[in-house]
């Protein structure tokens, strides 16, 4: 009797276990999927892997991409869903930028994020470059309307 008890007592608390494990949020960080923070590296496919296994994760709590503090470079990239869960993308003290050379993009945005439900963004700063898109299209020395490539932050 008593062993009979204590198998559906751990068999109950397996359960229980499992359930927890399930619902709590994942944290990835960037710098486990390869990215340095030096901004001299393309850091865009650690954030994008990071990005995957967090969007794949599901749960009601949410799932964060962590990006440390650093510079991280960055080329075009998309970060899509939809996910299994609500997702953060937490880069408190964090500075994503868009390499300087307009010619390295071959979209119209620099970061896409679309088709995600419950998207939380904390801290950060994204530097798209503007300096450098302005002084490379002579846009500012004329009085006619001039087309520059976008490069921007789309959610």
């Amino acid at each position: 009797m008593y062993k009979d008890g204590y198998i559906r007592t751990t068999i109950c608390c397996l359960a229980v276990m499992a359930l927890v494990a399930r619902s709590h949020a994942v944290v990835i960080d960037i710098k486990t999927k390869g990215a340095t923070g030096d901004g001299n590296t393309d850091d865009g496919p650690a954030i994008m892997s990071a990005w995957k296994e967090a969007c794949d994760h599901g749960g009601s709590s949410p799932s964060t991409v962590l990006i440390p503090p650093g510079l991280y470079k960055t080329h075009s990239i998309v970060l899509s869903g939809p996910c299994k869960g609500p997702i953060e993308l937490h880069a408190t003290g964090a500075t994503l930028k868009a390499p300087p050379e307009l010619a390295k993009f071959n979209t119209t945005s620099w970061i896409l994020i679309k088709s995600v439900n419950r998207f939380t963004l904390t801290g950060g700063t994204f530097d798209g470059q503007g300096h450098h898109t302005w002084n490379s299209t002579k846009c500012h020395d004329s009085l006619m309307t001039c087309e520059i490539p976008v490069v921007s932050v789309l959610l």
